[in-house]
C-alpha cells in the first residue's frame, strides 16, 4: 500500500530544499557581483586579545565601540606574491558572499596600514578538534550530528560551484548552541570543471590532488570520509611517521576499519574513501543524495537538522 501522505510530505520537503539551494545561488551570485560596501574602520573596534595565527596574518578578537559585539577579526599582512594576492581576494569575495547556517561570513571589510582587516563573526566556543581531543572520540550518533551538519555546508557550497580543500576538525567551530560553523576558506574556490593546485592539509588530501591529475568537488567528499573515521576513532585512516609514506598510503587506499565501527559506518567510509574518483560517494550520478540517503543517516531529519531544530549532543562553553 502506498503511504501518499509520506510521499507528498517528502516531495513537499525536497522541493522547500532545493528551492532553497536554487535561491542561495541567486543571492550568492547577486553578493558576488555588487558593488562593494566596506563601511567599517579600525575606529569602529576595541581590541581585546589575539586568538590566533596563520601564513598570512593573524585572528584577534574585538568588540564595537557601538554595540559591544564581539567580531573575529582576520588581519591579513600586506607582504604576499601575486599569488598570495589572488587566494586572499578570492577568500574575501566568497566569504563576502556566501551565507548559510553552518559556515561563517564576512560582516564588513577594511584596510589600516596596508593590511587587510576581514570581521568575521565570532564563534566563541572553540573548534571541534578541542572537543573531540577531549574525549579522545565520538561516539557515532554524536559524529552523526557534526557530520550531517558538514554535508549540509558541503551540499550548499558545491551548489555555488566552489570546492572547499580543508576539511579538517581544526576548522569546524562550535557556537553556543552547539551548532556547527565551517571556518577558514583561504583554500576554496570557485570552479567549473576542473583545478590543478596542489593544496591541503596532508592526511585530509585527495589521492587525485597528490597525483595532479586535475580534480573537482570530489576531493571533499573524500576529505569529508578522513573526517568522518577520525570522529569516530579520534586517529586518521592514514596516520604514520612522514609524509612520503602518508600520501603512498592514500594512494593505495590502504586503511584498516575499526573493528567497533558499526556495519553502517563501515560502507559509508568504504564508499567514501574510495581512490577510483568514479566509485566515490558524492561524485556518482545522484551526487551528495547517495551519502544522505545512506542508512548510516536514517535517523537524520535533514530540514530539522538544517532548521536546529536537533538538540546538540554537546553544549559547549558550559
Amino acid at each position: 500500500i502506498i503511504n501518499m501522505e509520506a510521499i507528498c510530505t517528502k516531495l513537499k520537503k525536497n522541493h522547500e530544499w532545493k528551492a532553497f539551494l536554487v535561491k542561495a545561488k541567486k543571492d550568492f551570485l547577486e553578493r558576488m557581483n555588487a558593488t562593494e560596501h566596506h563601511k567599517a574602520t579600525i575606529n569602529d573596534f576595541y581590541y581585546i586579545k589575539t586568538i590566533g595565527k596563520g601564513k598570512f596574518g593573524r585572528v584577534m578578537l574585538f568588540n564595537s565601540k557601538v554595540t559591544g559585539t564581539p567580531f573575529a577579526i582576520k588581519v591579513i599582512i600586506h607582504k604576499f606574491t601575486n599569488k598570495n594576492y589572488n587566494a586572499i581576494y578570492n577568500e574575501r569575495e566568497i566569504l563576502r558572499s556566501i551565507h548559510f547556517p553552518f559556515t561563517i561570513h564576512l560582516e564588513s571589510y577594511f584596510y589600516h596600514h596596508k593590511h587587510l582587516y576581514l570581521v568575521l563573526p565570532f564563534v566563541e566556543c572553540g573548534d571541534l578538534f578541542k572537543y573531540l581531543k577531549k574525549k579522545n572520540q565520538f561516539q557515532e550518533s554524536i559524529a552523526k550530528f557534526y557530520a550531517g551538519q558538514i554535508l549540509l555546508a558541503l551540499e550548499y557550497l558545491h551548489y555555488l560551484d566552489i570546492v572547499y580543500r580543508d576539511l579538517k576538525p581544526e576548522n569546524i567551530l562550535l557556537d553556543n548552541q552547539g551548532y556547527i560553523r565551517l571556518s577558514d576558506f583561504g583554500l576554496c574556490k570557485r570552479i567549473k570543471n576542473r583545478t590543478y593546485t596542489f593544496c591541503g592539509t596532508p592526511e585530509y588530501i585527495a589521492p587525485e590532488i597528490i597525483a595532479s591529475k586535475g580534480y573537482g568537488k570530489s576531493v571533499d567528499y573524500w576529505s569529508y570520509g578522513v573526517l568522518l573515521y577520525e570522529l569516530v576513532s579520534g586517529v586518521s585512516p592514514f596516520c604514520c611517521l612522514n609524509e612520503m609514506e602518508l600520501f603512498e598510503r592514500i594512494m593505495t587506499g590502504s586503511y584498516i576499519l575499526k573493528s567497533y565501527f558499526s556495519n553502517d559506518l563501515k560502507d559509508l567510509l568504504h564508499n567514501l574513501l574510495q581512490t577510483d574518483v568514479s566509485l566515490r560517494y558524492g561524485n556518482l550520478i545522484r551526487g551528495v543524495e547517495d551519502i544522505k540517503d545512506h542508512n548510516w543517516f536514517k535517523q537524520i531529519y535533514w530540514l530539522a537538522l538544517f532548521n536546529k531544530d536537533i538538540t546538540p549532543p554537546i553544549i559547549p562553553c558550559k
